[in-house]
Order: C-alpha cells, then sequence, then structure tokens
C-alpha cells in the first residue's frame, strides 16, 4: 500500500480517495496485515522534511482507523 507525496498533493487532514477506497477494500477483501510505504519524499512538496512525513503519517493512521485497521508504523529508511 503506498501513498506519495508530490507536488498538488492533498494537505494532511485532506487525505481521502483512492488512498481511503483502497484501503477500505483491502479492509473488506480480509487482508490482515499492511505495509504503509510513504513515498516521494524528495518531492518540492516534502523536501525529506520530517514535519511533513509526520503529518502525512498521522493522516494516514487517521484514515486506516477509521476504515477499521489498526495501524502500527516502522520507520525505514
Amino acid at each position: 500500500f503506498a501513498t506519495a507525496l508530490a507536488k498538488g498533493d492533498a494537505k494532511a487532514g485532506e487525505i481521502k480517495g483512492q488512498t481511503r477506497e483502497h484501503a477500505r477494500l483491502l479492509y473488506l477483501l480480509g487482508v490482515k496485515q499492511l505495509i504503509v510505504c510513504i513515498n516521494k519524499m524528495d518531492s518540492d512538496v516534502a523536501k525529506y522534511g520530517e514535519p511533513r512525513y509526520n503529518e502525512v503519517r498521522d493522516e494516514i493512521r487517521n484514515v486506516l482507523r477509521q476504515v477499521g485497521w489498526n495501524p502500527k508504523f516502522v520507520e525505514e529508511s
């Protein structure tokens, strides 16, 4: 499961659409484990910034909880 940080992407607090839909479909299909990758951290928006990463991570966590997942994050570079 991947989400990208590209120019023009939604700000934290606004992640929805395909990301939410895909998370819901995976949950409904009975997928038990999920690995989330936040890519394009080198974009003009993210600039390898930890604050932006944390914003997106927290919003993804909220989206996954709303769908029914119990997300745990492990940061990896």
